[in-house]
């Protein structure tokens, strides 16, 4: 397990060509991500504990510990948590390699916080090179 900081543990490296990437995420609370897709990659979400609110195919879903959500590539969807306890979080994606968005999203924070009027374009920068097209706000 190699830590990223941010809750972020990386589980199975998907260096090289390797089939999956896999990481187990703390979202803290009031944490939201875009309406985001990607378009070569599939992901899925395993809640460890606490809730995850996921937003996909127009639905808002809450899911608990042991619900499994399957992201097919090319759905948009937008993902958060809307409670006042920390969720932990397995995400797999498929095909690998996208541990590395992680480490440039930080680095970015770093630079360019939350709230900074450049923040924005910085999430779209990063986020290209992993297969990451954001789309909006999040939808909920």
């Amino acid at each position: 397990t190699l830590e990223f900081g941010e809750g972020i543990a990386l589980k199975l490296t998907g260096e090289g060509n390797a089939a999956v990437s896999q990481l187990r995420v703390i979202e803290r609370p009031g944490y939201r991500t875009p309406l985001h897709v990607h378009h070569e990659m599939d992901e899925t979400f395993l809640v460890l504990s606490g809730e995850l609110t996921l937003f996909v195919n127009g639905q808002v879903n809450k899911l608990g510990p042991g619900d499994y959500a399957f992201i097919p590539r090319g759905t948009p969807h937008a993902q958060g948590n809307e409670t006042t306890q920390e969720s932990v979080i397995l995400l797999t994606f498929a095909p690998g390699a996208f541990e590395g968005f992680f480490d440039d999203r930080a680095e970015m924070v770093r630079e360019t916080p939350p709230g900074h009027p450049d923040y924005s374009a910085g999430m779209v920068r990063v986020g290209k090179p992993y297969d990451i097209e954001i789309l909006g706000p999040t939808p909920y």
